[in-house]
């Protein structure tokens, strides 16, 4: 049994609450997923998870086990990071394209961290919501929110992030919270790029509404500062709503509607003579940016 590899999918299970959720992620099956947790509890002659077929949770030994665990694989990342630190100085230009929302907030926390690390590498970012050409623009590589990236680009799937619907307290105190779909169209709606169709779900079933506003933008920041201003209801990423709705600043609307997720990318155009700094930035973001970001009360 690799035990590092058995650490990571414990981990990940708890993460995900669920075996088939944490396969997905991890790219194994759930048959893979749960051979390796029962290895680990066999090895330590205990159950760290009760299981039913609807729930999933830590036993006790399980609570105690997961914080050696978290500790034993926060270790190996430094050190890893530490010992390629040391064995490669990196230099140079990192050219980057990513949505603007994004770059404001989980883009530059790890190009802080990373050059916390590798000081002369050197970042050049180039924001759009649209998708850049890569080679056109001389781009090593891009963020992506989509389902499936160009199937001529090589990518690598980062985590999922979850859209919420949302408004501020000032504008729901004036115009009412909506319950349903359907009330939507008597709210004024912050829309994204040509994005009117909003699809929800409820239980597995499809709820599609055609909304309208007195703003469109193709920024989502844009949309986020309207949203905070009392301007209206808008569907966000999570990586832009969760902080602001934890401080109070948002309010989720229809919590018990899904308006769905798109995976976060990175992209870029081929492995042969990429530079070193580049590979080691895509490989940074990989664990950097390895948590789901999702509603905060799924």
């Amino acid at each position: 049994m690799d035990r590092l590899d058995a650490i990571r999918t414990f981990l990940a299970v708890v993460d995900n609450k669920n075996f088939s959720r944490a396969a997905e992620q991890l790219g194994h099956s759930r048959l893979q997923v749960s051979r390796q947790v029962k290895s680990l509890e066999d090895w330590l002659q205990t159950r760290l998870l009760h299981r039913t077929t609807r729930s999933l949770s830590l036993t006790e030994s399980g609570e105690k086990t997961l914080t050696h665990f978290e500790s034993i694989l926060n270790h190996m990342t430094a050190l890893e990071l530490d010992t390629h630190r040391n064995k490669t100085k990196l230099q140079g230009a990192i050219r980057i394209t990513a949505p603007i929302g994004l770059a404001q907030n989980l883009l530059l926390h790890a190009i802080t961290a990373f050059n916390a690390l590798h000081p002369e590498v050197k970042f050049e970012l180039q924001l759009s919501d649209t998708h850049d050409d890569l080679a056109q623009h001389g781009l090593d590589l891009a963020l992506r929110y989509c389902p499936q990236p160009n199937e001529h680009l090589i990518a690598r799937r980062l985590n999922t992030i979850g859209f919420v619907l949302c408004a501020s307290k000032k504008y729901l105190a004036q115009a009412g919270t909506p319950t349903e779909p359907l009330h939507l169209l008597g709210h004024n709606c912050l829309i994204h790029l040509d994005q009117s169709r909003w699809h929800f779900s409820k239980n597995d079933n499809p709820y599609p509404i055609d909304v309208k506003g007195t703003l469109k933008a193709n920024d989502l920041a844009v949309l986020l500062n309207a949203t905070l201003l009392g301007l209206g209801i808008a569907a966000l990423p999570c990586d832009l709503a969760n902080p602001q709705i934890i401080q109070g600043k948002l309010v989720p609307v229809m919590a018990d509607y899904q308006l769905g997720s798109n995976a976060l990318w990175v992209v870029y155009l081929s492995r042969s003579y990429q530079q070193a700094r580049v590979r080691a930035f895509i490989d940074f973001l990989a664990v950097f940016l390895k948590e789901d970001l999702l509603p905060l009360n799924q």
